[in-house]
């Protein structure tokens, strides 16, 4: 053996050659040296292995035979190896020394082999030839050679390098992920557990995952937290010097001796998916629904939005039938829900806003008003032809400047929609008059809602220009000062009637706060002064509340006990002091413009409010219905289930749903204990993350329909169940899914004739994660007690992206 100097990928392996840059670079990193192995060196030894890959081609070996027959022929050319070099750096020292893999093949671009090769720690000096033979024999083990086979490699592409280093004994060691390997590319992923390395990896230790944010400089962490600020800090340093080194996505191993970081191996993360990323962004979106949002809520919006865009699409392409289909995707990703959050998917809004001329121009100030932080972008726009870009851009020019007009025929007709609505609305309504109501109402509006958008272009636009030539200082003061503006009369009107309940006695003060719901709705249909201003006030503005377009929120026209609450808290204020106006001022045409797109833009704002309070009605309605007729437990159940859904449940189209509104509930429980992220990237589809918790022991795959572990390898396949104690007593799994404790590297080969995993042990860095995203296997760890829960037979679909386990009752036809 002799040392490898320069050290380069392609004489050492990525692993050393890694290792080498850090060291180069100045990062921390145990002393190390090299070593090839003289026997690949030999032009004879090439064709034996040459040989031996054409006899088991051939079939003349199993890859067990295989694997024997080369081990054998290692162990004889291994005594021909010269060790005194490697000898001279190892016996001066009285530190331990490990020998570490470092195969030309492993840790490329497109193959990790993840520990697939032996690695020998806390190594004494008398160890040294025993721990590089391993070393070596390990290229040949059956897992390895079927990892290299799937990988398409043949026997005389394995070449085996030994990396000798000082041993660095850690008290934390892991992974640090700098995208998660699941393909959302905005996350750096910590794994992290007590003791070395290889305990961790192995599943032999419990592990801590921390998620980490650089964007928003959020994390949140689940199980305790073993690393301090410190540390954290270090690791988070180091990762910024690797990717600079390396690139974006890459998975770091580490060890902190005390408060010492080292790095131990760095190399590209492999399984990510490929394609252009899909951008989630909740700027601006985030004020109309900030935090978390019920399932019922999140159908909706994307209803809405869908219905919206077409029908701006049609009025901007004339009804241009082909180009309609060709993005009719795209109008239905306009939002997307990640953890019970609302995000807008930017692609798609890019993607439609190249539609329209000077589109170059319109997007930096669309992004500018919208408080979109990161300007860039890579949306590939649907291609249309010459002539339909002329029409298009004679459409958007005529629409433009037929805005203001359009918007106030549209006020005007809302407000006969919605006098029509609440004459049509009754308590005692049958679920089929409210779905014909309900279909009525987003025909009549949602259908027509899209010149809202171009209005808010307008002011857009005409706001951008005013930013352009006047003082910012100037075009605050001209906002401001627009004179009855429409978002300003709930608040008007809810000063005038506070200061008249705070006329009343003490005593009937008292007496309204103490009313039940019902004794005030009777109340608000009395003759009493106050009770009639606040019915008007009720019918006007009693859906403007905060959170206003959550289905779920409670606003004063659900709940008008609320708002003689809020009178009750209020201080008596003059109106006039309490909301100054700026005397009008002249203003020049782009002013006029702007004040004009941005009084309609408030009132349209004010009229979506309605529009969602009659949506609410309706689904309230309906879920009282369900309730009485004991399809749901509680009113608050309708939240959890999707409007479609609600309505079948309603039509008698469906059955119970007690078991999936169960689970929403837990996972909208689940998802409000992590942070909420400006903006996510992903390769390939969205997917949430996932709030694991320990399954009850005691509890039987029979009485839970759902199962939640940590999702990390995606797809989705249905399959019944195969629970493996024992790895050397399986048959055929060809179509089943694997239960089993945990996995080892050795489990590869096993693994690759099987539909999925599931494991009870595991995160993100571990074998049964590495090996199944390598082979393209859905893999689900994390899931406590699995092998209790599940039992041989049992049919089941799992997620292998969310982590997700369903149970299908009785025989499954596959």
């Amino acid at each position: 053996m002799k040392p490898i100097s320069p050290i380069t990928a392609k004489k050492a392996g990525a692993k050393a050659y890694h290792l080498d840059r850090l060291r180069e670079a100045g990062l921390p990193v145990p002393p190390f040296e090299v070593y090839s192995y003289d026997l690949f060196d030999l032009p004879e030894n090439r064709s034996t292995l040459k040989n031996f890959q054409e006899a088991y081609t051939n079939g003349l070996y199993t890859i067990e035979g295989l694997s024997q027959t080369l081990k054998t022929w290692a162990r004889q050319q291994f005594p021909l190896e010269e060790l005194s070099t490697v000898k001279e750096m190892i016996e001066p020292s009285t530190a331990l020394f490990s020998v570490r893999s470092s195969a030309t093949i492993e840790d490329s671009a497109q193959s990790s082999f993840a520990g697939q090769f032996h690695t020998s720690l806390y190594q004494h000096p008398s160890d040294l030839q025993s721990a590089l033979l391993e070393t070596l024999l390990s290229l040949y083990e059956v897992s390895a050679l079927a990892y290299a086979f799937e990988q398409g490699l043949q026997v005389a592409d394995l070449e085996m390098v030994a990396l000798v280093q000082e041993m660095a004994v850690g008290q934390l060691s892991g992974i640090y992920f700098t995208a998660n390997p699941q393909g959302l590319i905005s996350e750096h992923v910590i794994v992290v557990g007590e003791g070395d390395g290889s305990q961790v990896v192995e599943d032999r230790i419990e592990t801590t995952m921390t998620v980490y944010h650089p964007l928003d400089d959020l994390s949140y962490t689940q199980g305790l937290p073993l690393l301090n600020a410190s540390q954290l800090s270090s690791l988070r340093g180091a990762a910024r010097s690797c990717i600079s080194l390396f690139g974006p996505y890459l998975d770091i191993e580490f060890t902190f001796v005390e408060d010492h970081l080292y790095l131990l191996q760095v190399r590209p993360i492999t399984t990510l998916p490929d394609g252009q990323p899909l951008i989630l962004d909740n700027s601006n979106i985030v004020e109309s629904y900030p935090g978390l949002s019920t399932p019922l809520t999140i159908s909706f919006v994307k209803e809405a939005y869908t219905s919206i865009f077409r029908s701006l699409a049609t009025r901007l392409l004339g009804g241009n039938q082909v180009a309609l289909e060709a993005y009719e995707p795209t109008f239905q990703q306009m939002v997307t829900a990640v953890n019970s959050r609302l995000y807008y998917q930017i692609s798609s809004w890019y993607q439609l806003l190249q539609i329209l001329p000077f589109s170059k121009q319109i997007i930096p100030i669309w992004q500018d008003m919208l408080g979109i932080e990161d300007k860039t972008y890579s949306a590939i726009p649907i291609k249309l032809g010459f002539w339909q870009r002329v029409k298009t851009s004679g459409q958007i020019m005529k629409q433009f400047l037929s805005t203001p007009k359009q918007m106030a025929d549209l006020e005007k007709d809302f407000a006969e929609i919605e006098r029509y609505f609440w004459q049509q609305i009754t308590k005692d309504q049958s679920p089929q008059a409210l779905y014909n109501l309900f279909e009525e109402l987003k025909t009549q509006v949602l259908d027509h809602w899209d010149i809202t958008l171009i209005n808010d272009l307008y002011a857009f636009i005409y706001t951008g220009l005013l930013k352009k030539y006047r003082p910012s200082e100037d075009v605050q003061a001209t906002i401001a000062g627009i004179s009855q503006i429409e978002s300003m009369k709930p608040a008007h009107a809810m000063q005038a009637l506070t200061a008249q309940f705070q006329q009343l006695p003490r005593s009937q003060q008292d007496r309204l706060l103490q009313f039940t719901k019902e004794e005030l709705q009777e109340w608000l249909g009395s003759t009493a002064s106050l009770a009639q201003e606040m019915a008007t006030f009720i019918q006007l503005y009693g859906d403007r509340a905060p959170e206003e377009l959550k289905m779920e929120t409670a606003t004063f026209r659900t709940n008008p006990e609320r708002l003689v609450a809020h009178l009750a808290q209020q201080h008596s204020q003059d109106v006039q002091s309490a909301f100054p106006q700026t005397p009008p001022q002249k203003a020049g045409f782009i002013q006029e413009q702007a004040i004009q797109g941005i009084r309609n833009r408030e009132s349209s704002r004010l009229n979506r409010t309605r529009i969602y309070g009659m949506m609410r009605e309706i689904f309230l309605n309906i879920g009282k219905d369900l309730v009485h007729n004991g399809k749901l437990d509680q009113l608050e159940d309708c939240f959890y289930l999707t409007y479609p859904e609600l309505f079948d449940l309603a039509l008698g189209k469906s059955q119970s749903m007690t078991d999936i509104i169960a689970q929403r509930r837990f996972k909208y429980q689940q998802d409000a204990k992590l942070p909420t992220f400006s903006r996510l990237v992903y390769l390939g589809e969205a997917f949430d993350r996932q709030v694991t918790e320990s399954t009850e022991t005691g509890q039987t795959f029979a009485q839970t329909r759902f199962v939640q572990g940590i999702g990390c390898a995606k797809g989705k396949v249905k399959g019944q169940i195969k629970v493996v104690k024992d790895v050397t007593q399986v048959g055929p799994l060809s179509d089943h899914i694997i239960v089993t404790q945990m996995t080892d590297p050795g489990w590869v080969y096993l693994l690759s004739q099987s539909k999925g995993i599931i494991a009870e042990k595991g995160s993100l860095l571990s074998h049964t994660a590495i090996i199944s995203r390598e082979l393209g296997i859905p893999s689900v760890v994390g899931v406590k007690h699995a092998t209790e829960l599940f039992q041989d037979g049992d049919w089941v679909i799992m997620d292998g992206l969310t982590g997700q386990i369903e149970r299908l009752e009785g025989d499954q036809d596959d």
